[in-house]
């Protein structure tokens, strides 16, 4: 299993790849507002 992550100026997406195939994928909102301790809880939320 393979993730990607795109960190884009107004967006960042997760993707989880098998075998050649998405097997789930998320976009988030860019924020430079939020704290790591915020990434946390919106990461841990989606895992």
């Amino acid at each position: 299993m393979i993730i990607g992550i795109d960190i884009g100026n107004t967006t960042i997406e997760i993707g989880f790849i098998k075998n050649l195939n998405t097997i789930r994928s998320f976009k988030l909102s860019t924020d430079l507002k939020k704290t790591k301790d915020d990434w946390l809880l919106v990461l841990s939320n989606i895992f």
